[in-house]
């Protein structure tokens, strides 16, 4: 389990065959910009899978429990977290907007009727000439010059040290971290968690950064 490094790095095949396994017993939940609050809720909403699991193998980062992480990929948040996660949300200003537009969904599910008609069709709007209309959170504004800096960061070259940052870290998410290995862990299920490989010298700068080992070492 875990994000997309985990979703297109880790080979069923190679691993069963590593551990003996037939290759129909290994796997693969990892999905992209996952979470452990997204692995909390595969789980919840399949409780018999724990039934027959042996060993979890699940790829941690730092930006998974960092609050501008949290914040940024909320869409999958906004749309399938309970009311209970809704108002555990970081900061007040978050959860009034997820309490508010769970009452009314002002912004996350309204379209266009042309997005409606389409979709009826089982066409794409492409076909029609329409801009696709991706899901917009009520809050996504806030961050929306946050994205446009990094991605001038990204159309070019910088070097290792510019990926390093020391981001508040998100309370809740850190919480579902905590909560997920402890549901392994109250099953007697053993949980692997590992690090992608990084280049030497982004390991480096992470290594001398405040946001290097920080909280990952307790797990």
């Amino acid at each position: 389990m875990g994000n997309s490094l985990m979703r297109y790095g880790l080979l069923e095949e190679q691993l069963a065959e590593a551990a003996g396994l037939e290759p129909d017993e290994v796997l693969n939940l990892g999905l992209s910009s996952g979470r452990p609050w997204e692995a909390m809720l595969f789980l919840r909403r399949n409780p018999q899978l724990s039934r027959d699991v042996q060993l979890v193998v699940y790829n941690v980062g730092r930006h998974q429990i960092e609050r501008v992480n949290a914040i940024k990929h909320v869409g999958r948040f906004y749309r399938y977290s309970t009311l209970g996660e809704k108002l555990a949300a970081d900061g007040w200003d978050n959860r009034a907007k997820l309490l508010l537009d769970a009452a009314w969904p002002f912004v996350s599910e309204r379209r266009r009727l042309a997005t409606w008609l389409v979709g009826l069709t089982g066409s794409s709007l492409d076909d029609f000439g329409f801009n696709s209309e991706p899901i917009r959170p009520a809050w996504e504004a806030d961050f929306l010059p946050i994205w446009a800096v990094q991605q001038a960061r990204f159309a070019r070259t910088p070097p290792p040290d510019s990926f390093v940052h020391d981001f508040a870290l998100s309370p809740q998410h850190e919480q579902v971290l905590r909560d997920f290995v402890a549901y392994w862990r109250d099953r007697g299920v053993k949980l692997l968690l590992i690090r992608p490989p990084r280049q030497a010298s982004l390991a480096r700068c992470h290594a001398g950064s405040p946001a290097g080992p920080g909280i990952l070492a307790e797990f």
